[in-house]
């Protein structure tokens, strides 16, 4: 099921216990005469989501405590996935010949000592092996049978550390210091790993004016490959706060934001007052006590149901 069929599905569970389900035991209902005593009641709390435990578990609303959080700025920068030239390898003939045999093509995985070529002597018209000096990928091959051992036979590199090169502006990289740790980013924006800050260029370029940022990757499966475009956010500063919530807990409603809180079995909407923030918290500066059980997951169901009451009051 896919994401637009799975949300349509969770509006529906929550709609159909919410209009058909039973009354709570507070709750009137009409009496013979079709007198609805329940009237001035659904008015006290039109600002309130009735919705009971099982509902909210059937259609994927999860709840949180408001609690202390490390608030972390970041920068952000933008570069490339690229081979760790540490880990290139380019192995020649020891003694010039002829290449009689080539055992591996583009694209190959190899261990180290693994054979790549055979080569003729020259001189001695004796038969070596050229052997991998590494594990890692053939990603080019520059030679066929008969061709004279010349120069480079193959380029080989291992693929499970990367370079991520970053550009920074001066700005930046006077905030900028080597170890820092960097939440790096697909080009589509999907979270990859955290890597560290390994190497600050001592000069700029003249060409970007900016100053290159490198960061080594772990590519265990590589995950990504040389040359994408990736999105680095570099934590230059952490700060704690004692009350937050998640950041997709926050809500616009009725103009103001707020996070909706569980009073018993309703969800009701809190006004806060919100401080710094980054990609997970946001901190609370007003309207929210250390451990109160707020909305995270489908936090948007609530609003939906709110406003639907809210229009229908309205009429």
């Amino acid at each position: 099921m896919n994401n637009t069929s799975c949300n349509a599905l969770l509006r529906a569970i929550l709609a159909t216990a919410l209009v058909c389900g039973p009354a709570s035991p507070g709750q009137a209902g009409p009496d013979d005469h079709g007198h609805d005593h329940g009237h001035h009641e659904d008015e006290a709390h039109e600002d309130r989501a009735l919705i009971s435990a099982e509902v909210a578990a059937a259609a994927g609303i999860g709840t949180a405590a408001a609690a202390a959080a490390e608030i972390r700025e970041t920068l952000t920068l933008y570069g490339h996935v690229r081979l760790n030239e540490e880990r290139v390898y380019r192995p020649v003939a020891r003694f010039p010949g002829i290449v009689r045999a080539v055992r591996v093509a583009v694209g190959d995985e190899v261990t180290r000592g693994d054979t790549l070529a055979i080569v003729e002597s020259n001189e001695s018209l004796q038969r070596y092996d050229i052997l991998a000096p590494a594990g890692g990928v053939v990603l080019e091959r520059h030679v066929n049978p008969g061709d004279a051992a010349t120069g480079p036979l193959f380029k080989l590199a291992d693929l499970d550390e990367l370079w991520v090169d970053f550009m920074a502006f001066p700005r930046q990289r006077a905030r900028l210091a080597l170890g820092q740790p960097v939440h790096i980013r697909g080009g589509h924006g999907e979270a990859v790993q955290e890597a560290t800050i390994s190497y600050l260029a001592p000069v700029g370029t003249q060409a970007t004016q900016g100053t290159l940022v490198r960061v080594l990757l772990e590519n265990h499966g590589t995950r990504l490959a040389p040359g994408l475009l990736v999105t680095g956010e570099v934590v230059v500063a952490r700060q704690h706060v004692p009350v937050a919530v998640r950041r997709e807990a926050v809500q616009t409603f009725e103009g103001r934001q707020v996070v909706f809180v569980r009073e018993a079995e309703a969800f009701e909407p809190r006004p806060l007052v919100l401080g710094a923030s980054d990609h997970e918290h946001v901190e609370v500066l007003e309207g929210l006590e250390p451990g109160t059980e707020y909305v995270v997951a489908n936090s948007y169901l609530v609003k939906a149901d709110l406003l639907k009451s809210s229009a229908a009051h309205d009429h």
